[in-house]
């Protein structure tokens, strides 16, 4: 009798620790499926690797461009690098956050206007045709909800809903804020970006320190952008063609000179270039 109680006993203690450790799998498991699942659908978007800012997409139809935060293909986002890994997506973009531990929640299936109502600030009634998408505001596609542990990567202060689509293997479609979307191209592995000039005929010091910087370089490309940008917008307006032309011209040479006062010291270079890519583009929203 003794003996059938003591082996009833140790079978039911053995129970007992076996309930415990399947209800401490079952947590551990809570906790890493959602890693998992996460990682796996990063594979699936194959997302992995350096993304370059290809177009700003913003209102055409808005007649306040004054008041917009952007511009069409703004050169203080086109050319900005956007890196993708299990572990975090971070950009250059100066005003950005970063997007810690990234989840990837697919979505159901939606044409592009619908995605696009539910961020878009304001009623459209077409939504890619007013933002002046290369693609019809009916495809259809299945966007992807970011979610971050923690961070995130709008501008500093947003709070927009995220999602991305995957348009083919070297292009995304993201948006960025409730005024503007970004279309991103996949980058070659050490892909290098060059300058607006060519570095064979770099001359001084600082030209060949942002030659031999992917980042300046992108920089240097972004302050071309937004002085032609600028330059249009003063023919555009038909108001004193000639004299605003010559004064941006004469700034801009000015600008240069300080420019190069950097010589080789790369936050100087790249802090002058912003600041120029910023005085430009307020030029051009006049």
């Amino acid at each position: 009798m003794n003996l059938k109680i003591n082996v009833f006993s140790v079978s039911h203690s053995q129970a007992s620790i076996m309930q415990r450790n399947g209800f401490f799998l079952l947590f551990i498991a809570s906790l890493v499926m959602p890693l998992l699942c996460s990682a796996e659908q990063g594979r699936v978007l194959k997302l992995d690797g350096n993304w370059k800012v290809e177009h700003v997409y913003v209102n055409e139809d808005s007649t306040s461009t004054n008041l917009m935060a952007l511009i069409s293909d703004d050169p203080t986002l086109r050319e900005r690098i956007f890196e993708f890994t299990p572990d975090i997506i971070k950009t250059s973009i100066p005003t950005a956050s970063h997007c810690d531990l990234p989840d990837y929640d697919s979505m159901d299936v939606t044409s592009i206007n619908s995605l696009m109502s539910r961020t878009t600030e304001g009623q459209l009634s077409d939504p890619a045709k007013s933002y002046a998408l290369p693609i019809k505001g009916t495809l259809e596609i299945r966007p992807y909800r970011i979610h971050c542990q923690n961070g995130k990567i709008t501008l500093s202060g947003e709070n927009s809903e995220h999602w991305l689509v995957k348009l083919d293997e070297e292009s995304i479609f993201l948006n960025w804020d409730n005024q503007s979307y970004l279309l991103l191209k996949k980058l070659a592995n050490n892909a290098k970006l060059q300058p607006s000039f060519a570095c064979a005929r770099a001359t001084n010091d600082s030209e060949k320190s942002i030659c031999h910087d992917s980042d300046l370089s992108s920089w240097d490309v972004s302050v071309a952008e937004a002085y032609n940008v600028a330059l249009k917008q003063i023919v555009n307006t038909g108001v004193d063609v000639k004299s605003r032309s010559v004064e941006l011209r004469q700034t801009q040479k000015r600008w240069l000179d300080e420019r190069n006062a950097c010589s080789v010291n790369p936050a100087c270079l790249k802090k002058k270039m912003q600041d120029r890519v910023d005085e430009l583009v307020e030029l051009a929203k006049q």
